[in-house]
């Protein structure tokens, strides 16, 4: 399988981070057995939060960084490197979802673990529309990535 990190990418307040969850939450009902893969100090997943978690579905584990603002734990402290390195209880990881603006310093960070641990990665924005039902597209939105988790677990991408 190709190690892939998938971002969704976009201004602030545009459903990065709600889609990343609803993604996190639709394997889980999709694969209840998953093993969760939480920061140490956590018991479960933190949904009222940005979620920072792994889950292991079928020997392949998918890790999730839905900080993605300037400054934001994924480039201070390191947690998009934290889900790509070998070590660690939420390390390796053979896809990643994370949030990042549209440039700065969470794109460089996305390039340069990407490049340092040999991951693929796959651009996408989250689906935003300013009249309309942000939870609805988060949803939408969502379902598209679990196909591609699906995609990317089977070889087909």
């Amino acid at each position: 399988m190709k190690k892939t990190i998938v971002v969704v990418y976009g201004r602030s307040n545009e459903g990065k981070s709600e889609t990343i969850k609803a993604v996190c939450r639709k394997l889980l009902e999709m694969f209840p057995n998953a093993k969760k893969h939480l920061p140490e100090g956590v018991s479960d997943i933190q949904w009222e939060i940005d979620v920072l978690a792994a889950l292991t579905v079928n020997g392949v584990k998918i890790g999730f960084e839905s900080q993605g603002d300037p400054k934001s734990r994924m480039v201070e402290d390191e947690t998009l490197e934290l889900l790509a390195s070998p070590n660690g209880d939420l390390g390796n990881c053979d896809i990643i979802f994370c949030a990042t603006r549209t440039r700065g310093e969470t794109i460089k960070t996305v390039e340069n673990v990407a490049n340092k641990h040999d991951y693929y990665t796959i651009w996408s924005s989250s689906l935003f529309g300013p009249n309309l039902d942000t939870k609805v597209l988060n949803d939408i939105a969502a379902d598209a990535f679990v196909q591609l988790v699906v995609s990317l677990m089977l070889n087909r991408v």
